[in-house]
């Protein structure tokens, strides 16, 4: 109990940089759970010939290995850039949460396709052996999500979620085992596990396409160019045109802008106080690397290539 004391006041100690470390931590226990439980679902769920506990095992996987990643990207991602990584590890959270993604999808439809051939012929199971893994997988489960911080980072909640999804599915396998007592339904197993892999894909899938569009450089989704060029030359009188915009986003969170700033004056004082206040305008809507050329009127502009 003193042991839980200590580490509550740390924390309200140290609250306002709770981020990375608690988050990190929070992340590497949930981890260590899940990672151990998970051979035991894949073993039980082949045991008990159980579709539905083996579905979970795999969701569990794919949560495991979302853990592992999000604990090693949580720690790096708030390292400083290097010199081979000049902007620092920020991409490293998306393509840990794009490997997720895919390994879910992927095991989702493999195990929906196996299903859905047991749904015509259902084969009897282990009811007792399913019991005790839903009970155990609940409880599991339940300790990790209520370890995880609500308001932590976009790694921690999300993995937050995917162990709620986990407590859920597991409660229905337990509701499916009391069932399975009492009348011998053996294809609401299969029935349950197509279910479960088809909310998976519901969630994976979308988290696939919002990872590409980061990966392909889309503009991010809250901003638009013309909204920002706009932004710009509302700053100030002096501010003829805007062009050659590039807005993309690192992690989804940091976004990166560049552009071209066309001004009637050539005093160097003003493209100073000018270029500070395109920053700090771009940095309210999230914007956190701006690099700006100055043009005079009138000067050949040169567009890079791409």
């Amino acid at each position: 109990m003193g042991s839980h004391h200590h580490s509550h006041s740390g924390h309200s100690h140290n609250h306002h940089d709770h981020g990375k470390g608690e988050g990190a931590k929070n992340i590497a226990l949930a981890f260590a759970l899940n990672a151990g439980f998970t051979i035991l679902e894949i073993v039980g769920g082949l045991l008990t010939n159980s579709m539905a506990v083996l579905s979970d095992g795999f969701h569990d996987l794919g949560d495991s290995l979302a853990l592992g990643l999000a604990y090693v990207m949580e720690k790096k991602s708030g390292k400083r850039k290097t010199k081979n990584l000049t902007y620092g590890y920020k991409r490293f959270s998306i393509l840990s949460a794009f490997v997720t993604s895919l390994i879910l999808t992927l095991s989702a439809i493999v195990l929906s396709y196996f299903s859905f051939g047991k749904l015509w012929n259902p084969e009897p199971m282990e009811v007792n052996g399913v019991l005790g893994l839903a009970v155990l997988g609940f409880l599991v489960n339940g300790f990790g999500f209520l370890k995880l911080n609500a308001t932590g980072g976009w790694n921690e909640k999300s993995v937050r979620l995917h162990l709620l999804e986990d407590v859920l599915g597991w409660a229905l396998v337990l509701i499916m085992g009391v069932i399975l007592k009492i009348v011998d339904w053996f294809w609401l197993d299969p029935l349950l596990s197509l279910g479960l892999n088809l909310f998976i894909l519901s969630r994976s899938i979308p988290n696939l396409i919002q990872v590409g569009r980061i990966f392909l450089q889309y503009v991010p989704e809250n901003l638009s160019v013309t909204d920002v060029e706009n932004q710009i030359k509302t700053l100030d009188q002096s501010i003829v045109d805007v062009h050659d915009s590039r807005l993309w986003s690192l992690d989804g969170e940091s976004h990166v802008y560049s552009g071209h700033i066309v001004i009637k004056s050539k005093l160097e004082t003003l493209r100073y106080r000018m270029k500070n206040s395109i920053k700090s305008k771009l940095n309210e809507m999230g914007v956190t690397h701006v690099t700006l050329e100055f043009e005079n009127l009138g000067e050949a502009c040169k567009p890079q290539s791409t």
